[in-house]
């Protein structure tokens, strides 16, 4: 019906760019240019956890696996965060 359930305000994501959404089951996971990745319960908007990384996340998208959720970084890396 178009109505707005919630809305998460940008402090509690971080005042970072977002760069990558991955919606799986009930979470929306957000990740933020500067590493930042937080997972938000998708019915609440409530924030369900976060890990703040020191590298730049790049163009390619969120892949959610049976472990978690990889993320590429700029230099290369594949990280796996585990949920």
């Amino acid at each position: 019906d178009g109505q707005q359930l919630w809305k998460v305000q940008a402090e509690e994501i971080g005042k970072r760019e977002l760069k990558n959404v991955l919606v799986h089951n009930d979470e929306l996971f957000l990740a933020a240019r500067s590493g930042q990745l937080k997972v938000v319960d998708k019915k609440t908007g409530k924030v369900l956890w976060a890990t703040e990384e020191t590298l730049v996340v790049s163009q390619s998208p969120m892949v959610k696996t049976s472990q978690g959720v990889l993320l590429l970084f700029r230099d290369g890396t594949l990280r796996l965060f585990g949920q």
